[in-house]
């Protein structure tokens, strides 16, 4: 359902008419491959970036990260507890565009030059669009083109949130979870949301499936509105969602999000109750991440041996565990030294944080740590304070900048 490429009969840069086509099949929009030469940008580039622009946040700034990673592969865990790639389903001639750095910059370049967007001071990699292009740009389109580009400004959107340890962390959520938040959401008249946006309810059900699985990666994102709306969206997405696995997560995710607000925590299902599918090694290190909520809800309320007993009941499957598996074990013993903190066992405390830099050390180059940095160093630092051997400690490579995992307070 492309834009047909058109040249305008003055300098004003408008939208053309969508045809009942596949974005981008035109002739010039795969004419480059992602980092060629720049060159002038098509006035198809400029009318497909403009109107997808014309469906996100309004107002908002829109990052050119934000467009880059919403069109390429993403990483995602694979049902061997491995890392796998997966492409975008953004439409592959809009992709092919947003995918190349060099062709967005151009055509940002020419809506700056026509007053078609304007720039970010505080922001140089974004651009905005006025409110009243928005609304000419929608005004052109019918009701079936409309619904094709919000299907496409949610896949960019949401395809831009990075997952935990196995993608580097977005630098700029508050830029993006604007854009987020209102592809996902569908709005009364006065702005005020009412329920999920059609164009995410109507998504296939593997698209659908791995968007509910982003959120559930997401919630662990600022301020605690975002939080609530998340799992608000998973929980309207998951009607007629029957996967343990994606259960398994969204539940343990409402868990965290109750217990973040205040509010009772969830109780979780017992996952060990459930027939193990082979098939499917992600199920196993669900049950971790769920042991791991299960302990911290009842370290809320100071009931630290029934949160270690939880904890260490969850084992991998065999010796060597999967990545999946690596990374609940990290978090087990990163808990475990925390919760022996506060019983005063310090020496048990040390020796399980160094437990979890041994698990960092070994699967540095597949894995990614920096989230997991700040709170691991501190309670290391903590525990040898309290064990009184600091300066021991110190003169170790792990509190050193040139550690290979980045490490941001």
């Amino acid at each position: 359902m492309p834009i047909i490429p058109y040249v305008p009969p003055s300098p004003t840069i408008r939208v053309a008419a969508p045809i009942h086509s596949r974005v981008g099949t035109g002739a010039v929009a795969a004419e480059r491959e992602p980092g060629s030469a720049s060159e002038p940008a098509s006035d198809n580039d400029v009318n497909n970036l403009l109107t997808l622009s014309s469906f996100l946040a309004p107002a908002r700034e829109i990052p050119l990260d934000m467009l880059h990673r919403g069109a390429t592969p993403r990483k995602r865990w694979d049902k061997k507890g491995g890392i796998a790639s997966r492409a975008s389903d953004v439409d592959p001639g809009l992709a092919s565009l947003l995918a190349d750095r060099n062709r967005v910059s151009c055509v940002v370049q020419k809506l700056w030059q026509s007053g078609e967007a304007a720039r970010c001071p505080t922001a140089p990699e974004s651009y905005i669009i006025s409110e009243e292009t928005r609304r000419r740009i929608q005004d052109n389109l019918n009701g079936e083109h409309q619904t094709f580009w919000k299907t496409q400004a949610l896949l960019v959107a949401y395809y831009a949130l990075s997952w935990k340890n196995i993608e580097a962390r977005i630098m700029n959520p508050a830029a993006i979870l604007p854009h987020v938040q209102f592809v996902l959401a569908a709005h009364d008249s006065p702005g005020e949301v009412v329920a999920t946006s059609d164009a995410a309810i109507a998504l296939s059900a593997d698209a659908k499936e791995d968007l509910i699985l982003t959120l559930t990666e997401a919630v662990r994102l600022p301020d605690m509105g975002w939080k609530r709306f998340a799992i608000h969206r998973v929980r309207d997405l998951c009607a007629g969602v029957q996967d343990p696995y994606v259960t398994a997560r969204v539940s343990e995710r409402e868990s965290l999000v109750s217990r973040l607000s205040g509010q009772d925590p969830r109780v979780l299902d017992d996952l060990n109750q459930m027939p193990l599918n082979i098939g499917d090694q992600r199920m196993h290190a669900a049950r971790g991440f769920a042991a791991i909520e299960k302990s911290l809800n009842h370290v809320q309320i100071e009931e630290l041996q029934k949160a270690e007993g939880i904890l260490k009941c969850w084992q991998p499957l065999r010796e060597q565990s999967n990545l999946m598996g690596q990374v609940v074990l990290l978090r087990k013993h990163v808990l475990l030294g925390k919760i022996q903190r506060f019983q005063g066992q310090f020496h048990e405390a040390v020796r399980e944080l160094e437990t979890a830099f041994a698990i960092v050390k070994q699967n540095e180059s597949y894995l990614n740590f920096e989230e997991d940095a700040p709170d691991l160093i501190c309670n290391y630092a903590d525990a040898l304070r309290e064990r009184g051997s600091f300066e021991e400690g110190s003169k170790q490579d792990l509190f050193r900048p040139s550690v290979p995992w980045k490490v941001y307070a």
